[in-house]
């Protein structure tokens, strides 16, 4: 920390004085949707204290996460109540996972050098690959410069956390740009083996050869390693024994040895075709190579995965239709090496398995002057067998009220790892029923979703066994925000509907109260205070041996979180600082893992030019 604030004071004069440049920034893939997108841009990502790329979407989004109370450890995000293996994101419009794993690690995105994050996350998301439940694209910046761009991030929190973000960019020649740079995070952890380590490294060329053309190469390296504790060990201390179970130094964990070392490369090539102002070829070619390596108690074993393809979308306008039309091949393979047969119990059985999959898919959208039409619809063959997924929905605007109607019909195919555990390829499938409206106004926004899901064959993890049953779930979401001078209250509500919740709370809340505006001619300051609130709920349990979160039998009490933030930008730099869980609540997300007490986390963006 005396670092920190020494480095900031010695570099306050050249903050100051430093010159704004400019800066071209190149959309080069985006979702090829029509559906209403919910965009992040950098001007709102470097304004949050975020560690990881999960808190993006705790901080945007009332989305319910089950996790582990740790830096950079696993997590389950449950957009529109359904768990992650419904949900899939995207680099660049490519995928960051294939058909390998039903769950995402987040540590290995820059998310410094992300330009635009955007998310479907109504009925339309199952248009992407085994999105049923919501579909996230993280786009890279691509820029031009005039002059040489340095650039860092640096952040501390709790438990020795710190992340550290740096890049260099520069127009080498006159069409093209380099940008190269590193994203290192380190935590000492709170429990005993709960300890992170991980290394990002990147470099990006963006070339554009002529008017309308633009190509970018992108290749990203991650290595990993972190303590996989087990949770908080119950046998040793009664759940009701909060003193214990809460206190770093005498808390007994479950494994104390146990961890995963990962190595990751990801490399992604994309390429924008503009023919004329309406219509767009976008060409993608990536792949992914990824080796984890599990020292556990129980199934210690070796992963060794990849995946590789390439897709093409086009995207025009005729008259009042746009039309967006696709193709994508993919090769997905994995293979699992027990490290100790005579340990293992079953769970996890060695072998190698692939998928070969082919998808073609059309989106449409007929726009009148105060009434939309919009249809999907999607053709894949994998595992053979040809399935289909479609949807269609409308949308009228009466003023400033927006009132719109979707469904969708589409099947969630296991991944290779859950193939692995059931030695089954059964699809779920889904299907949702979506209505809702929104208001807005200059000071004035209202929004509110209701959603049912049905689940067919619905897949479910029990901590050492698996059963498919039928699902039901509606839910409601409220969104609402008011705004009176530089005044903002942004409410975020999320209501189950149905008698049965569980594995969710029946309720979660997010409200912010904040100033946002400037101060002084060169201070724009956003400071306020962010609460959350949950309903008691029957959770998640995260099981080593598979990296994944299963249904569990234990319930979680109801909590209520408050954190101060403030954030702060003069000029080239920003600055920011969150107390979080002000009153030390004590709870956890997943069982047998308790959250991150109170703590303090700051933080700074440095911008140099030349």
């Amino acid at each position: 920390m005396q670092l920190f604030i020494l480095l900031f004071l010695l570099s306050t004069p050249l903050l100051s004085q430093s010159k704004q440049d400019t800066i071209n920034f190149f959309e080069i893939s985006k979702l090829p949707t029509f559906s209403k997108v919910a965009e992040i841009k950098i001007e709102q990502i470097e304004r949050l204290d975020y560690k990881f790329a999960l808190d993006i979407f705790n901080l945007n989004f009332n989305v319910f996460s089950n996790e582990l109370g740790e830096n950079g450890k696993p997590v389950n995000l449950n957009f529109n109540f359904a768990d992650m293996r419904s949900s899939h994101f995207f680099l660049n419009g490519r995928t960051l996972s294939g058909y390998v794993y039903p769950y995402q690690s987040f540590h290995m995105l820059p998310l410094d050098n992300i330009y635009k994050i955007e998310t479907v996350k109504d009925y339309s998301s199952s248009i992407f690959q085994n999105s049923n439940s919501s579909a996230s694209n993280y786009i890279f910046k691509n820029i031009f410069t005039q002059r040489p761009i340095t650039r860092i991030r640096y952040i501390e929190d709790a438990y020795d956390l710190i992340a550290a973000d740096g890049s260099f960019s520069y127009n080498f020649y006159r069409n093209l740009n380099l940008t190269f740079g590193f994203r290192r995070s380190v935590s000492a952890g709170r429990f005993v083996n709960s300890q992170y380590d991980a290394w990002n490294l990147f470099i990006n060329s963006f070339w554009i050869p002529r008017h309308g053309v633009n190509i970018s190469l992108l290749n990203i390296y991650t290595t990993t390693n972190m303590g996989l504790n087990g949770g908080i060990d119950t046998t040793k201390a009664s759940p009701e024994a909060e003193d214990v179970i809460y206190n770093e130094r005498i808390a007994p964990v479950i494994e104390s040895s146990s961890n995963l070392s990962s190595k990751r490369n990801d490399l992604t090539l994309t390429s924008l075709y503009k023919l004329d102002s309406t219509t767009v070829i976008n060409f993608t070619v990536y792949h992914t190579f990824q080796k984890d390596r599990l020292s556990l108690i129980k199934d210690p074993n070796e992963r060794i995965s990849n995946f590789y393809g390439f897709k093409l979308n086009f995207k025009s306008m005729f008259w009042l239709v746009n039309l967006n039309a696709g193709f994508e091949l993919q090769k997905n393979n994995l293979k699992i090496d027990l490290l100790n047969d005579s340990l293992s119990t079953g769970y996890i059985l060695p072998g190698s398995r692939s998928i070969l999959s082919v998808t073609s898919f059309l989106n449409s959208s007929l726009n009148f002057s105060s009434f939309g039409l919009s249809l999907f619809f999607k053709v894949e063959n994998l595992l053979n067998r040809v399935v289909s997924a479609y949807g269609f929905g409308a949308e009228t605007k009466l003023g400033n009220l927006n009132f719109y109607a979707g469904f969708s019909h589409s099947y969630r195919v296991p991944t290779l790892l859950e193939q692995f555990i059931t030695n089954s390829v059964e699809f779920e499938k889904h299907r949702v029923y979506e209505i809702g409206m929104k208001a807005n106004d200059e000071n004035f926004a209202l929004g509110i979703k209701v959603q049912n899901r049905k689940i067919f064959n619905f897949l479910v993890f029990q901590d050492s066994s698996f059963y498919r049953t039928y699902l039901s779930r509606t839910f409601g979401d409220v969104h609402a925000s008011v705004k009176l001078w530089k005044l903002n209250l942004v409410v975020n509500s999320s209501l189950i509907l149905n008698k049965v919740t569980k594995p969710y709370p029946r309720y979660f809340i997010k409200a912010e109260f904040f100033f946002d505006g400037k101060l002084t001619r060169t201070l724009n300051l956003r400071a306020g205070i962010r609460a959350r609130v949950s309903d008691k709920f029957t959770g998640y349990k995260f099981i080593n041996s598979s990296l994944m979160f299963v249904q569990d039998k234990y319930e979680l009490k109801k909590f209520t979180t408050l954190d101060f933030f403030l954030s702060g930008r003069v000029k080239s730099a920003v600055i920011f600082l969150t107390f979080a869980n002000v009153t030390n609540s004590r709870y956890m997300t997943t069982a047998f893992y308790p959250m991150q007490d109170r703590s303090l986390r700051f933080g700074v963006i440095w911008t140099f030019f030349d």
